[in-house]
Formats: structure tokens, C-alpha cells, sequence
């Protein structure tokens, strides 16, 4: 979370209690809207970053508790006292148990805080309970959303939680003192020739991830161009990793043995479900053989409001790169909920035939010819 120092009116905010607001409240969650007919009393959340947004607002008297490792939430103290109120319930994620044994009227999380694609804890499973939920703006790429993280994240989720718990004034404080901060940034480095690169990293071993787990295409071109790659103009990380599998990765695939390739990131695999215990993945795999692509299998996706998001969101995506979308599949989306689990494998048989026989050209084996 972005911890500038507390502006002096958002500390005096903070100091009052929260005050009641104009209810029923709507705000938008993930796309999702959600509905409060009252300012939640007994709220929990997940992980330090989550807390310290409700912290910022003023609102210790209203969380019950929250899970996560709990040495990151005792860190924040010295920038929010209250943090030391605060009452660890589960160092991982919070369970659908615990949630019902503490009586929660809301819970404050995110997908990857706190909550995992096709798990126990989400905003459908609680909603069963009556128990609404607000997700952490940034982690909703992990839905298909696909723009970039910024602070304007930070300030919706701000703006949003002040609206639930009757609070709006602070909210406002708060971003008028970020944004001021952020302003001056903006005036000390224009017109400067050689203005700083910032990336902030979040987590990640085998790619940067940046806020809210996003891989970062800025910083993948920036490797494609060391090892003498030519950059498209599309320079989202999806594109460039298909451009990187397919010329320097594909060729060296299956030499000598029959190679599997399987865990393909879930920006990769728009109809496959996702891997419950690591959501960035999918339940996708592809089988290479003398660098040949033979197969490609899936977990498929059954659940009809999710490829509602992804169809969405690509269509969104193709209307900013080309200026045209397609309407969605309603047929298939209607035929999508009836269908039970399953998976399934497309093998390109005329490739195997290829290789059997050192045929140098697929069009050597097909049943039919094929107009040049």
C-alpha cells in the first residue's frame, strides 16, 4: 500500500468516531455491485495492506479482527497505533468457519487477499450467509480485468469503504494529501531528460509481479531488446509472451523427448479454470514434440459469470487495440451452466503424421489439398 505520512485533517478525522451516512449505499466490487443497507459493525479483513486502508479511514472500532501473517499488520504500528487493537484470528486466510463463528457483517479482501478463485471463501459463498464483500480494486485482474494497477485504484477503494461506513469526508482527506504529494512529484521531475523508471515490485520468483500480482510488460520488452528482440507495438505482457514462447522457447521443446508444458498462465488459457491453489495459473497444458506443438489440454471452465468477465474483458481489450469488439456468446454462455466438470485434450493428428513420416510441410500430409 502507498504509506505517505497522514495529513493533519485525516488524523483529525480519524480521531472521531465514524458518522452515520445516507443508506441504502451501492458501490461497484469487481464489476459486481453491492449493496449496504447499513454501516457494517462487525467487519474483518485480510493481510496488513488491507488493514491499513481501514485504518487510514479511522475504522478500528468497526474491525472485528483480521487474518494473515501477523507480523506485518504489528509493523504498521508506528504509523497507525490502532494496529496494536487489532485481534489476529487465522494466520492464513480467513475460513468460511471462522468467518460464520464471529457473527462478520463484512468482509475486506481481495482475490490472492484472502480469498482464491473456486474456494471456500468468496463474495458468492459468503453472499449465501448475508455476508457482503468489498474486493481489494487491484486484485481484480485476477478476474480478467485488464488495465494496469494506479493510485486511481487506491482512491476508488478509499472513496468506496468511506461510502459503506458512512465516512466519505475523510476519504476525500486523505486523497487530497496523496494526490498533493503525487503532484509534486510530477512538477520535480518534468522536464527533466532523463525522468526515473519506477517499478514497484510486489512478489514473484519467476517474473516481477507488480500491485495486485500483475506482470509487468515494460520490464519483459526491456529483456526482449538485451537479447536483440524486435518489439510490437502491442507491448502488453500477454503479447510479448506469446512472441517470446513461440521463437525462442516452441523450437527447443521435445528434442530427444516428448516434452510437456503445463501450468500456462490464466491471461493464456481464456477458457480453462484457474489453478485453486496459485490463481495467476490455469489448468492448461500443451505437448511438444521435435519442437512441434501436438497438443493442447485444459480443465475447462464451467462457470458461466466467470467467462461472462473474460469474454468481457477481451472484448474491452480489443476495442482499445483495434476500435471493434464482437458480441458475446449467449448461447454458449447458457449452455456453459448446465455443463458438468470436464476436461479435454485437441490433438493436431496431421502434425503427428508429419513427424512420422519427416514430411517438411503439414500440406504433404493432409487428406486434402490445399489451395496456394
Amino acid at each position: 500500500m502507498f504509506r505517505p505520512t497522514l495529513p493533519l485533517a485525516a488524523l483529525l478525522l480519524a480521531a472521531h468516531p465514524a458518522a452515520g451516512g445516507d443508506f441504502p449505499v451501492t458501490v461497484t466490487s469487481c464489476d459486481r455491485p453491492v449493496t449496504f443497507e447499513a454501516t457494517p459493525e462487525r467487519a474483518i479483513t485480510h493481510g496488513s495492506n488491507l488493514a491499513e486502508i481501514m485504518l487510514a479511514l479511522g475504522l478500528e472500532d468497526r474491525i472485528l479482527g483480521y487474518g494473515g501473517r501477523i507480523e506485518r499488520v504489528e509493523a504498521a504500528i508506528d504509523l497507525f497505533p490502532a494496529a496494536a487493537t487489532l485481534r489476529p484470528l487465522q494466520r492464513g486466510y480467513p475460513t468460511l468457519e471462522v468467518l460464520l463463528e464471529e457473527g462478520t457483517d463484512f468482509y475486506f479482501a481481495g482475490w490472492s487477499y484472502g480469498m482464491r478463485v473456486g474456494g471456500e471463501v468468496t463474495p458468492e459463498s459468503l453472499g449465501r450467509y448475508g455476508i457482503p464483500v468489498y474486493e481489494l480494486s487491484e486484485s481484480c485482474i485476477r478476474l480478467g480485468q485488464v488495465n494496469r494497477p494506479g493510485f486511481d485504484y487506491l482512491f476508488r477503494d478509499l472513496r468506496n469503504l468511506a461510502a459503506i461506513f458512512g465516512v466519505p469526508d475523510r476519504a476525500e482527506a486523505l486523497i487530497a494529501g496523496y494526490q498533493a504529494r503525487l503532484d509534486r512529484v510530477v512538477q520535480d521531475v518534468a522536464g527533466q531528460a532523463n525522468r526515473p523508471r519506477v517499478f514497484v515490485y510486489d512478489s514473484g520468483d519467476r517474473a516481477p509481479l507488480t500491485a495486485g500480482g500483475t506482470p509487468d510488460g515494460a520490464a519483459l520488452a526491456a529483456q526482449m531488446e538485451q537479447i536483440g528482440m524486435a518489439l510490437p507495438d502491442d507491448l502488453s505482457w500477454s503479447y510479448l509472451f506469446s512472441i517470446i514462447l513461440t521463437e525462442k522457447v516452441e523450437p527447443h521443446l521435445g528434442n530427444g523427448r516428448v516434452t510437456i508444458l503445463d501450468h500456462y498462465p490464466a491471461c493464456e488459457a481464456a477458457l480453462a479454470r484457474r489453478v485453486p491453489s496459485d490463481p495467476r495459473l490455469s489448468e492448461r497444458f500443451e505437448i511438444y514434440a521435435c519442437g512441434v506443438e501436438l497438443a493442447n489440454g485444459f480443465g475447462e471452465l464451467t462457470d458461466a459469470d466467470e467467462q461472462r468477465r473474460r469474454f468481457t474483458a477481451e472484448m474491452d481489450e480489443k476495442q482499445r487495440l483495434y476500435g471493434e469488439r464482437y458480441p458475446i456468446d449467449e448461447d454458449f454462455l447458457a449452455a456453459l451452466a448446465l455443463m458438468p466438470a470436464a476436461s479435454g485434450v485437441a490433438l493436431g493428428f496431421d502434425r503427428l503424421v508429419m513427424l512420422a513420416t519427416g514430411a517438411q510441410r503439414i500440406e504433404a500430409v493432409l487428406w486434402a489439398p490445399v489451395a496456394e
